[in-house]
């Protein structure tokens, strides 16, 4: 395995979402909002969950393309949502104070890990030059 140092950073990122996913479902659903949020929460997660889990078996396991094109898919997904607290920020002269917070924490939790394991899958064996 080529990529071993990526691999581990997405099997951590996978375990600490799995756990923040708890947690947010203990705190949100049950304590604050009960079940009237509980599809868009599974959708969230799940996402939130799926990009490192996929792309580390992606990079475990670089014989299946499809497996790869969907870790690539996710961490583009990954980097869209980067640009979403970046936009509010922009658009929101009053109370930009307020999104650079979300835009450090999307930077660390997105952008970052997205860029790295996009550099490792298409450095793997699946891309035709």
């Amino acid at each position: 395995m080529q990529y071993k140092k990526t691999f581990v950073m997405n099997v951590i990122f996978a375990v600490l979402a799995i756990v923040l996913a708890i947690t947010a479902f203990y705190f949100h659903i049950i304590e604050e909002h009960q079940y009237k949020h509980l599809p868009m929460f599974f959708i969230a997660y799940g996402a939130f969950i799926a990009t490192p889990f996929i792309t580390a078996i992606s990079l475990r396991k670089y014989e299946k393309k499809w497996i790869s094109y969907l870790a690539t898919g996710l961490n583009l997904v990954g980097i869209c949502i980067f640009f979403y607290p970046f936009y509010k920020w922009l658009s929101n002269f009053e109370y930009r104070y307020l999104y650079v917070q979300d835009i450090i924490t999307y930077l660390f939790i997105y952008l970052i890990p997205s860029l790295i394991n996009l550099r490792a899958l298409t450095n793997n064996k699946w891309i035709v030059k």
